[in-house]
């Protein structure tokens, strides 16, 4: 995940991505950075980087946040923006920048990992690809790639119709991330991309690379017609 931040002081700028950084990478999240507490170097340097979030002070000198964030609704950014000040009587005027977010820096222990964590989510939903930590590396898949998804203690194995990943996580986890994005659960250890299903037999499925999976009973009516809805 590509992740810009502006902040004048250099001390707090350190501070808040050590604190952003821990919380991704303890959501499975690899972040890469563009930090900067020079507003003009800091827009200068935005378009090549192409992030997908932004963290922004407001009261900076020369450019404020509003500066930065004004020159960003101009160009149409597309990344996701949260102001993270000391200001928080300019609340109501951030609006007019579109934010993600809004985050007190007297607050940002308690409040800025949840934003953190709903940002990734958003980012991830909107490039339709599901980002993950395999081992020592993060991963980022296309949820079209993905034929499903099976439990194995604490982790969940990814499958591609190639390659097979694993995740520290759990089904229930996994289903809530997935369900939006065309799989459905058919058993307690699996869940299935619809699109990838080829046959469906009255207690089991196969998918395109002909893996055949087993449909559970709790699961197999809810299943059936997810399926069968995605065939026509």
């Amino acid at each position: 995940m590509r992740i810009a931040m502006c902040d004048d002081e250099p001390i707090i700028l350190d501070e808040l991505q050590k604190f952003c950084t821990a919380c991704y990478e303890r959501a499975g999240i690899s972040p890469t950075w563009l930090v900067s507490s020079d507003p003009n170097c800091f827009i200068d340097e935005l378009e090549a980087f192409e992030p997908e979030l932004i963290l922004l002070d407001i009261d900076m000198p020369r450019l404020t946040g509003f500066d930065i964030a004004g020159e960003l609704l101009q160009r149409n950014n597309r990344a996701l923006l949260i102001f993270i000040t000391n200001q928080e009587s300019l609340v109501y005027e951030t609006f007019q920048y579109k934010p993600f977010d809004f985050v007190r820096k007297s607050r940002y222990h308690e409040d800025l990992e949840r934003v953190l964590l709903r940002a990734a989510h958003e980012v991830s939903t909107r490039i339709d690809a599901f980002t993950f930590r395999s081992g020592s590396v993060s991963v980022r898949l296309p949820f079209s790639d993905i034929t499903h998804l099976e439990a194995d203690g604490n982790y969940v194995k990814i499958y591609t119709a190639a390659d097979c990943y694993s995740c520290r996580s759990t089904m229930r986890e996994m289903q809530e991330q997935f369900d939006s994005h065309g799989f459905v659960r058919i058993h307690k250890g699996f869940l299935v991309n619809c699109s990838a299903v080829h046959l469906l037999h009255t207690d089991s499925i196969t998918l395109e690379n002909g893996t055949e999976l087993p449909i559970g009973r709790a699961w197999a009516e809810n299943a059936k017609q997810q399926i069968m809805r995605s065939f026509r």
